[in-house]
């Protein structure tokens, strides 16, 4: 069928020319639309149109319709082009039921206990304290008693044959040291100068090397955290000279355990030093301090001069 009815006429007046079995043109009643990109479709109306020579204009126009068909194909209606649908919005998964119980034999159905329900802890409001945060592994529970064994001294670490207390002795002697025997393991004379007191001395049995911050002081200042290497190298500490001293060994006895709170140099003159080396060991190994501490402290800076 044509849909123009003045192109059907001029048709249907072409001898052998049958608009009810053309497929060139289209019939809009059965809702199909003309090709109007095709060569033939185009050329044809263009020819409909044109005046001329009605026979003329049919040969030619079937040369040009073979033609066409051998290069391109044979053209026929075409149904209008399906406009592509927009991609589907993203499917919301839709709520499944519960699966049925299955049945036992005879008909009885087993019960399906349902999920235990998690109880779900309301966040604090603005008006109410938050909880503190849980302690420290090592914050949790008492300091552990100190134990001097745990603390290891006096080692050997070089091989040498003299072992940390030795080395300090001739590290701080005054003069040149002698020793007990050739293999020179032992000291047996020097001059030392009693940093806490003022006191010289000669004999190397009557001073004691001292842990300027004593190792149960470092204990429970942190150092009960260590392991055994930790602990064993702060009690042989060479690297620092203000760590291991020389001294009296009346004084060294009298201090014992203390701190600056509790014990401080008998030679006034000695407190700042004494007090400048002790900041800086606690510093230096990372050690803490009471707040006991801490003002005997401040006491002995007030009281060391300007």
């Amino acid at each position: 069928m044509v849909s123009s009815p003045a192109v059907r006429r001029e048709l249907d007046s072409e001898p052998g020319y049958d608009t009810a079995d053309s497929c060139w043109l289209c019939d809009r009643e059965r809702g199909e639309l003309c090709h109007v990109h095709d060569p033939v479709m185009r050329e044809a109306r263009r020819r409909l149109r044109r005046p001329q020579g009605r026979w003329r204009a049919w040969w030619r126009w079937l040369a040009e319709a073979f033609t066409s068909m051998v290069l391109l194909g044979p053209v026929g209606c075409r149904p209008p082009p399906v406009p592509q649908a927009a991609p589907p919005a993203a499917e919301v998964p839709a709520f499944e039921a519960p699966t049925p119980a299955p049945e036992e034999p005879g008909g009885r159905t087993t019960e399906v206990e349902p999920a235990e329900a998690v109880a779900v802890e309301p966040a604090p409001s603005d008006g109410e304290p938050e909880a503190e945060p849980p302690a420290r592994p090592e914050e949790a529970g008492p300091v552990p008693a100190y134990d001097r064994r745990e603390w290891r001294h006096w080692i050997d670490a070089d091989h040498d044959c003299q072992n940390t207390r030795q080395e300090v002795l001739i590290e701080e002697s005054e003069v040149p040291v002698t020793f007990k025997d050739a293999r020179k393991c032992t000291v047996a004379t020097g001059r030392w100068t009693c940093p806490y007191t003022g006191q010289v001395f000669v004999d190397p049995g009557k001073l004691d090397v001292d842990h300027l911050v004593p190792l149960e002081n470092a204990h429970v200042s942190g150092g009960w955290r260590w392991d055994a290497d930790q602990k064993r190298a702060y009690a042989n500490d060479l690297e620092d000279s203000e760590h291991l001293v020389a001294v009296s060994a009346s004084a060294n006895r009298s201090k014992g355990s203390k701190g600056p709170e509790a014990w401080m140099p008998p030679d006034q003159g000695a407190w700042c030093p004494y007090l400048s080396a002790w900041i800086g060991v606690k510093g230096r190994w990372g050690l803490e301090m009471t707040e006991v501490e801490r003002a005997g402290f401040n006491r002995g800076l007030e009281g060391c001069g300007p």
